[in-house]
């Protein structure tokens, strides 16, 4: 009778045990760092190009001009980065990050400019900025999943917002033009991620768009990423990556002022940061 009892209560403790498994083996890496969810933040030395033109409505078509180049904004920055990862499930995950640029300038024009319904001429003392922010949220789904490798394929959305301005310094009519554009886009991509060995994680991966709307909107949005970590403990790591961006946009606006708006965009560059996992 007590041997009956002694499997009974062995049976018992292994399926009330087995859920308990099966959620740790599901959100626990072959080196045994649980990773359910992940919070990534450090900074990003991003280096910029940027070309853009602003077309008045019914006026001779301007030229458009190099942002770094021709009105002295910084083509490099060190701004700060974030990002989280929760996975609901052993192959699906969602994710969110968030970068913001921002570049001043305060220069004397070597050439003139024509910015939107506005001439800043040779010689001109300006002022401006030009701020860049860009939230993405993802799903991902993992098409293979293996002890040490994942790939999957994702589907999200990037808020892209560029908020600019130029003044002309001394100006007695105060001559100034500022621009405010965003748009949520929708961004296909795929990734790897590798565990190396024990602690030690490779991922990389794009993401990218390619629309045409009529005569109306014309452009495209790469990004691509790879990235090292290195658990320092079950829970808080390093890492360092590289981020390149590559956007190219022209539309036609229904603005009363401005008729068609031009955008090529390139920014690059390394990463650090520290994670925790959960």
């Amino acid at each position: 009778m007590l041997k009956r009892a002694t499997v009974l209560a062995v049976l018992v403790a292994c399926v009330l045990a087995a859920p308990a498994a099966l959620a740790q083996d599901k959100y626990t890496r072959d080196d045994g760092i649980r990773d359910k969810f992940v919070l990534r933040a450090g900074f990003y030395f991003a280096s910029h190009d940027t070309f853009t033109r602003l077309q008045p409505r019914d006026l001779p078509d301007v030229p458009g001009f190099d942002l770094e180049t021709d009105t002295g904004f910084a083509d490099s920055t060190t701004d700060f980065r974030a990002e989280a990862a929760y996975k609901l499930g052993r192959r699906h995950k969602i994710r969110l990050g968030w970068v913001d640029m921002k570049r001043t300038t305060d220069t004397t024009l070597q050439g003139e400019i024509d910015w939107g319904d506005e001439t800043f001429p040779i010689d001109a003392n300006i002022t401006g900025n030009w701020d860049t922010r860009v939230i993405k949220f993802d799903y991902r789904y993992a098409l293979i999943k293996r002890a040490r490798v994942d790939f999957g394929l994702s589907l999200g959305l990037f808020l892209f917002r560029v908020t600019s301005g130029l003044d002309l310094v001394g100006d007695a009519a105060g001559a100034a033009e500022d621009v405010r554009k965003s748009a949520p886009l929708p961004m296909l991509g795929g990734d790897i991620e590798w565990l190396v060995s024990d602690r030690w994680l490779v991922r990389g991966g794009a993401q990218y768009l390619g629309i045409a709307i009529d005569d109306t909107v014309d452009g495209s949005w790469l990004e691509a990423r790879a990235a090292v970590e290195y658990n320092l403990s079950k829970n808080f790591g390093i890492g360092a990556a590289f981020l390149l961006a590559d956007i190219d946009v022209a539309a036609k606006l229904a603005e009363a002022a401005i008729s068609e708006f031009e955008y090529e965009y390139k920014f690059s560059g390394p990463s650090i940061f520290a994670f925790a996992n959960f």
